[in-house]
Formats: C-alpha cells, sequence, structure tokens
C-alpha cells in the first residue's frame, strides 16, 4: 500500500444494535503518501476538506 488517509470525525453513536456509526467529512483531512514503496510516508493535509488536488499541500507542524 502507497497511501493512507484519514478524515475528520463529525459526530459518533451508537445505534439500536450498540454498534458504532460514525458520520465524517466527505473527503479526508490527512494524506499519507509513501512515493517509493520503503515505508516513508509523507504527510500532506487539505485543510479545505473539499478534495480538490489544488488545496491538499504538504503538512507542517507549527510549533510555539
Amino acid at each position: 500500500m502507497d497511501f493512507r488517509t484519514a478524515r475528520q470525525i463529525l459526530r459518533s453513536e451508537f445505534n439500536e444494535y450498540w454498534n458504532t456509526v460514525v458520520e465524517t467529512q466527505a473527503h479526508p483531512l490527512f494524506y499519507w503518501y509513501d512515493a517509493d514503496h520503503t515505508g516513508a510516508f509523507e504527510m500532506w493535509i487539505d485543510r479545505n476538506v473539499e478534495g480538490c488536488t489544488c488545496d491538499i499541500v504538504p503538512y507542517q507542524a507549527v510549533s510555539e
């Protein structure tokens, strides 16, 4: 596998059978991509969470 994604959870609840039901954004917030298939993933973020490739940029952590 050369990519992974993570979606923002909007709501989580249990249904009548006690199964977890999760509502998420339609598009992923984070993307991880391993271009060389070496296990070293690069992290990308779609801050607008709209799925447009023009908005997906490398993630840079902000330190204070």
